[in-house]
């Protein structure tokens, strides 16, 4: 009794570290997304020139501070579920 006790208790465990590991994925995904439509508008409409490099720079940095701030938020969620 109680060993299926603790196996269904490791199987929540399992299933809500997957489940986790979905949403920050679906976060990530739509963060990328978001930081395509920024790049586009910001070619577009504010640096018509295409001036790649700088373009290509700015596409990189906007990708690693929203995914870093993702990642850090992530990364705090499960310390906090860690020490609780």
């Amino acid at each position: 009794m109680i060993n299926k006790f603790l196996k269904l208790h490791e199987l929540n465990q399992q299933e809500k570290y997957i489940q986790q590991k979905q949403k920050i994925k679906s976060v990530a995904s739509i963060i990328i997304m978001i930081a395509i439509i920024i790049f586009y508008f910001y070619n577009t409409f504010i640096y018509p020139t295409w001036n790649m490099p700088f373009s290509l720079v700015v596409f990189c940095l906007l990708i690693l501070l929203l995914l870093s701030t993702n990642v850090l938020i992530a990364i705090y969620k499960i310390i906090k579920n860690k020490w609780n």
